[in-house]
């Protein structure tokens, strides 16, 4: 049996130590489909999955060896040896499971889509002149962002100057076309 925990904890914390030190990421989603949708984002059905994810997996087997060395070191009965290091191992990939849900639930995406984007109000805080970009500041979401921006009518001879309030149309080759909030 020693031998057996010694695998799996060389195993295990090889992984574990490269996903700490590097970028590597493992995990995989498997999507169910079915004449039922089963959307397990907080059911038992998701940690059930959750813990059999190759991440999981690494760190039960990480902490299981681990656990499973150091009790046949200090010469601990087999039963519970095994018994503990089971469950130190299932802790572990049920902790691994926690802080991945909690992370993913938090983490804040910096994309922003040119929908989300279209339809903010703003100020001009580079000039807009006709056949010169300027720059709006558009508060998208609670985050100030800065966009070169064009006047969204080029018939009209618009100009913009700095604090003019205005709306952004659309965003077009990333590039905002904005107007007036009056014409809008």
């Amino acid at each position: 049996m020693f031998g057996v925990f010694v695998f799996l904890a060389v195993f295990g914390w090889l992984f574990v130590g490269v996903f700490l030190f590097s970028a590597a990421d493992f995990d995989t989603d498997i999507d169910v489909d079915a004449d039922v949708d089963l959307d397990a984002s907080n059911t038992a059905v998701h940690l059930l999955g959750a813990l059999f994810s190759f991440r999981s997996l690494v760190f039960f087997s990480a902490f299981f060896g681990l656990t499973g060395v150091l009790l046949t070191w200090l010469d601990t009965n087999v039963i519970v040896t095994v018994a503990l290091a089971i469950g130190l191992g299932f802790f572990a990939a049920f902790i691994n499971v926690k802080l991945m849900d909690y992370l993913k639930r938090t983490s804040v995406s910096s994309q922003l889509t040119d929908t989300t984007i279209a339809g903010n109000t703003g100020s001009v805080v580079v000039p807009i002149e006709p056949g010169h970009k300027g720059k709006v500041s558009i508060d998208v979401n609670g985050q100030r962002i800065y966009l070169v921006a064009s006047p969204y009518n080029d018939r009209h001879e618009e100009r913009f100057e700095i604090g003019d309030n205005v709306v952004v149309v659309e965003v077009k080759d990333g590039s905002a076309l904005v107007t007036r909030m009056d014409e809008f």
